[in-house]
């Protein structure tokens, strides 16, 4: 699910469509809600959580 809502981000931003985006930040945030026990045992999901909402959060204001 991480790994999908990357991708639909990326995409989202490089042919500037905002729907994608969107569904991109709906499934980062379905993302973490789901995987809430990952986040207490190991850091590494943690930084690539944090890194893919930075990248959403740019993506949505420059799209």
């Amino acid at each position: 699910m991480l790994l999908g809502s990357a991708l639909l981000l990326v995409g989202g931003a490089l042919r500037t469509q905002s729907n994608m985006v969107t569904a991109g930040l709906l499934f980062l945030s379905m993302g973490t809600i789901f995987s809430a026990n990952l986040f207490r045992r190991m850091i590494g999901v943690r930084v690539a959580i944090i890194l893919l909402a930075v990248l959403g959060v740019y993506c949505a204001l420059t799209t």
